[in-house]
């Protein structure tokens, strides 16, 4: 009962959300009014709460007025998803077998509220191997993995990733406006990959992406290699076992 509720305000702005997620299952949206009528609150009450969450991504307005869940819940949705997925035997087997095939680091990274988020990491079994806690606090666009998350990303997933991240900047290539960030991702979306390797890094560093048929990006699959052990010659072949598995995954997470 709402009277054990410590602060009912937001058992509101929750109950509302639940009808918007429960309930309107074909994302049609649902207009202020008859939300006002289903929680038997004044509008005005209903609309501040509704202006709210809409303000911190967790409900939408469409170009009708009527209210949909956020992209914010969207990515909640996405992200345990890929959670569970990736969880699963034959993904766990999958990137396994990837990373016995490349005897390298193999990782998996999805977007999430802007952010990079690392789903999973499968570790060879060598004497040398990258110390991917470390990679995992450089910014978003320092990895390729990140590059091709954001590569791939709607034009409002990639706001969302300036937010918390900015421009690259000495990250990557100086890059500091808007429209060199768009030139440097189209590079990296027509080529399908990313590749970050120099003769002064320790470190090859790969990506591919993991992209369904209509083209929605579900993850970035990556591969890190320490220099000295992954020459210019590994290159093609390192990236073609990663084009291969990123296939295989989108199958398996169908």
């Amino acid at each position: 009962m709402t009277a054990d509720i410590p602060v009912k305000s937001l058992k509101k702005a929750l109950d509302l959300l639940t009808i918007l997620a429960f309930e309107d299952l074909k994302r049609e949206g649902c207009p202020l009014t008859a939300l006002a009528h289903r929680m038997k609150m004044p509008v005005n009450t209903v609309h501040n709460l509704l202006k709210t969450m809409v303000a911190c991504g967790y409900m939408a307005q469409t170009e009708t007025g009527t209210y949909v869940i956020g992209p914010r819940m969207t990515d909640m949705g996405r992200l345990n998803g890929m959670l569970s997925a990736v969880a699963s035997p034959r993904v766990r087997k999958r990137l396994d077998g990837l990373c016995h095939a490349v005897e390298e680091a193999v990782t998996m990274a999805t977007l999430a509220d802007g952010r990079r988020v690392l789903l999973c990491q499968v570790d060879p079994r060598t004497m040398v191997r990258v110390d991917a806690a470390r990679l995992e606090e450089r910014n978003l666009f320092a990895r390729p993995t990140g590059r091709v998350l954001a590569a791939f990303a709607s034009s409002e997933e990639l706001t969302r990733v300036l937010v918390q991240y900015g421009m690259p900047g000495a990250e990557w290539d100086g890059i500091t406006s808007r429209k060199a960030l768009t030139t440097a991702l189209e590079k990296v979306r027509r080529r399908g990959y990313e590749l970050i390797a120099s003769d002064t890094s320790e470190l090859a560093a790969f990506a591919v992406p993991v992209v369904d048929a209509t083209g929605a990006l579900l993850g970035s699959l990556g591969c890190y290699a320490p220099a000295f052990r992954c020459g210019p010659e590994r290159y093609e072949s390192i990236l073609s076992q990663l084009r291969q598995a990123a296939a295989d995954l989108v199958e398996m997470l169908r």
